[in-house]
Formats: structure tokens, sequence, C-alpha cells
């Protein structure tokens, strides 16, 4: 017994330090039972799992707590942004995009220039209920705002602009683990890396430094019209491979309105993803449906297209008479303007401003362009002229672009590895140039060796044990065959 006028330990008399109680109303199994029970149930902490998976009841306050406890809460929504064809389309993009029918996910159709309606958003996200039908072009998304029923489905998007403008039936409804969950598990994951990332660069981690500029550039579009996300620009996730590698091939043709729907849905009940992607498509469908209400101003945001000049630190973008050019990461890549005049004899084509030459950072990374071809025994020409090598910009070497061996660090001492590694301009290099390069190389090398000491040593392990563990499984089997066999005697 406590004191008088003392309360027991670890209660309180404030209601709101109590956990949250929703009163639940049914009438029992028996249907001529009139009598109807109450029932409390506590609100469920949401940390694991899906949102699907809470009690129906809980889930638009579960979404909304995660949304509000956000620290940047204006951040998590994800707004597609106007691609402009005069200044993307020299470097393909466009031309992509219309590959797969996909050309209207280039433009924004909510007609806003300065409004997001981030509340209604949230508040649709947050009563969102799927319908599933027999095919996935068929399923819907149903969410409540304002008392109004909006829906996202394959013709809702449809009447809001031309998505998938292919044949239907051309379109693929891939599997969700191919394309979301476990993307590595697909048989062409190794192709996809191969297609899109420099060699030997795609090891482990997915770095967004090593993508081809064609790749990169065509990503940091997709992360907010195509497969939306925010975070960093440093790594590249493996559910953004295989959507890259569509873009780049124009093949397999995949639903832009399947993946619309998806990565609502997928973000809605993520309890680690914590965005809503596609705001502007999700504001235009609020109003179609009639679900802003007159007077209604959301938050101030102004919305700017793609700028080609401002796509963010890591590019830099510049124009000569004849090239666009874009510099990424120590990499560039320039395109041929349109209706460019042809070249005087004896013009040198586009001379090279010291401005735009500055170590590393002079590499070409343009289909037309040739590279030297080095191996890892020194450089061999490709048999055009005697002494000319391709791959040059000033005094940097595209090393880069060679083909990769997988054994260049077992082949000799490791002085020999160091010295073979080295490019042809190498001795030109200053000599703490020179260093820095060796000492890359050895750390490298050593690496390399590193791992493969290692793998052999579990590769012989499992070897030795090889027998022993076959030997085991047969005699489980003989085991287990005796046992049944024995049952079925004590049977009959």
């Amino acid at each position: 017994m406590g004191r008088k006028g003392k309360e027991p330990v670890g209660s309180s008399s404030n209601p709101a330090d109590q956990p949250k109680r929703r009163r639940l109303i049914f009438q029992r199994d028996d249907p001529e039972s009139e009598e109807e029970e109450e029932q409390i149930r506590e609100k469920p902490i949401w940390r694991s799992g899906s949102l699907a998976d809470q009690p129906q009841e809980w889930q638009a306050e579960l979404f909304h707590d995660q949304m509000n406890a956000l620290r940047q809460r204006t951040d998590a929504f994800i707004c597609e942004k106007e691609v402009r064809e005069e200044e993307f389309g020299p470097f393909g993009v466009t031309a992509k995009f219309r590959e797969l029918g996909w050309e209207a996910a280039l433009k924004c159709y909510d007609k806003e220039s300065t409004h997001l309606f981030n509340s209604e958003i949230q508040e649709w996200m947050a009563t969102l209920r799927q319908v599933t039908g027999n095919h996935p072009s068929k399923h819907k998304l149903i969410g409540t705002v304002n008392g109004v029923q909006v829906e996202m489905s394959f013709d809702s998007l449809r009447r809001v602009a031309k998505f998938d403008s292919k044949p239907h039936n051309q379109y693929k409804f891939p599997d969700l683990d191919d394309l979301y969950f476990a993307p590595e598990k697909y048989p062409m994951w190794n192709t996809m890396l191969d297609d899109m990332f420099f060699p030997g660069t795609y090891a482990g981690k997915l770095y967004w430094r090593n993508l081809k500029m064609e790749a990169k550039l065509m990503l940091t579009i997709s992360i907010n019209n195509v497969i939306p996300r925010r975070g960093d620009r440093i790594e590249v996730r493996y559910p953004e491979v295989p959507i890259l590698y569509t873009l780049l091939h124009g093949s397999p043709l995949i639903s832009y309105r399947f993946l619309v729907t998806n990565n609502v849905w997928i973000s809605r009940n993520s309890v680690d993803r914590k965005i809503i992607p596609h705001c502007r498509l999700i504001t235009a469908l609020l109003k179609k449906y009639g679900a802003i209400r007159v007077g209604d101003r959301g938050s101030y945001k102004k919305f700017n297209p793609f700028d080609i000049s401002h796509l963010g630190s890591s590019w830099v973008y510049s124009t000569s008479e004849r090239y666009h050019k874009l510099k990424s990461d120590r990499k560039r890549w320039r395109v041929l303007k349109e209706n460019t005049r042809p070249l005087i004899a004896g013009e040198e084509d586009d001379p090279e401003s010291e401005d735009e030459l500055s170590g590393d950072e002079a590499y070409h990374d343009d289909p037309n362009v040739t590279h030297m071809n080095v191996d890892q025994g020194g450089p061999s020409g490709d048999g055009s002229q005697p002494g000319m090598q391709s791959g040059y910009v000033g005094s940097a070497f595209d090393y880069a672009q060679r083909p990769y061996d997988s054994s260049w660090a077992y082949q000799g001492t490791m002085q020999e590895v160091v010295e073979r590694q080295r490019p042809p301009t190498f001795g030109n290099w200053p000599e703490y140039s020179q260093t820095i390069f060796d000492q890359q190389t050895f750390m490298g090398t050593s690496m390399e060796r590193a791992l493969k000491w290692s793998y052999d040593r579990q590769e012989q392990w499992n070897r030795t044990h090889a027998y022993a563990f076959e030997d085991d499984m047969n005699s489980r089997y003989l085991d287990d065959r005796q046992r049944r066999m024995h049952d079925v005697w004590h049977a009959g």
C-alpha cells in the first residue's frame, strides 16, 4: 500500500502519457443476437514490416506520425521536373524516353508553378488502399481527400497524360523481386552492370562516380521522374540498375504506369523510405477528381525544370562552336551540334581552351571518339597510322577505358606489376604524380592479391571437406529411408 495521496509507481494522471486506444464496436457472429460488445485496441508501434500489415484503423495515423516526425518534411515530397527537348535532346535523353513510350514522363501536368499541396497529398497517401485485379494493369490505388475518393490506376493515369504510348500488348510487367526487392539475383545482373559502369568498378557497392556518362545523366533525371528517391548522390541503389538499363537500351518495354503505381504503394508501406514519390502527378489526379477545394493554396514551392547548366555541383556544362559538352567526376562527354558546318581543310576540330583542360578531367566519353587499346603489357596500336595514339586529350590519357584483365595483379613481381600499369605518358608527369600513381597501384595490387589468397584458402577448405559433407548427406538420407520403412512396417 502506498501512502495516502500518493500514486502507484509507473502511473500517470496525464491522459496524453497513456497509450492511445481506439474503441471498436462490432456485432457478434451470431446473427440472432442484437447484443453489441466493445473492444479497445492499443495503438501499434510500427518499426518494421509493411504498413499494410498493420490494423486498418491505425494505418493512416501511423503514416502521418512517420511523416510528421521528419526534420525536413518538405524534402520527403519528391516532385517531378520537366525535361526540355532543346537542352537534353542533343544528348539523346528525350529520344530514349520516346523509344519506351515514356515521353509523357518528361512533362508535368498539375499546372502548378509555385504551390505544393503537401497536406492533401499526405492525406491521400495515408488513406491509401490497394484493389487488386486479375492483371497488374487492373490494380488500383484508392485514397480519400476531403471526403472525395481519388483513384490511381492505369485508366486514371492515362486520362492525365498519354503514358505508355506504345501498343499495350508490347509492355512487360516484371516480377517485383526482379525490379525492386532483389534485382541482384536477376540472371542479367552482371550484364547490366557491365553495360553502365566502367570496367572493374562495380564489385560490391555501386558508386555514382563510376557510372558511364550517359547512364549518369539518365540517373540524374530518373531519381525525380521515374524511380524517385532522395538522399546522397554517392551510391547507386540496386533497383535503379534495371531501370537505367531499360532506358539506355529501349528494352524491355516496362510500363511507366506500372512503375508509378508500385513506387507509390511501396513507398507508402515502407518504414524506411519515408518519401512520397510522383507528387505532381498525384496533384494532377487530386485536381481531376475535385479533391482540392476552391481556395486551397498549399505551401509555397517553386517548381523549376531540369536545367542542363545547373544539374548539380558535380556537373559542368559548356558549349563551343561545334559541340555540347558535359563534364562530371573527371569524365567528359561531348556531342556534335546539329547542322554544324564542315571543317575547313587544315582546321583544328574544336581546339581546347585552358579552362577546359584540367588534368584528368579532360576525358572523352563520346561513342564516336576512339580510345587507345591498352592491355597490361602496354599500349597496342589499332593499326590505323604509325605513331598515332587515340585516347589522348592534351597530356591526359583515357586510362579508364582499357580492357580489364582479371589476372593483372599476379603477373610477375610487385615491381613488374607496378611498372606495367604505368600509362605511356608516365615519364612526362611530375615526380609527385608518379609517386602517387605508383603508391595507388601498389595498394590496389596488394588488395587484389589478398582477396585472391582468401578465396584460394576458402576453396581449398571446401574441397578438403567436400567428401565428408557428401558422405554425411548420404548417411542422413539412408537413415531417413530406414526410418520410413520401419514406420511402414509397423503400420502393417
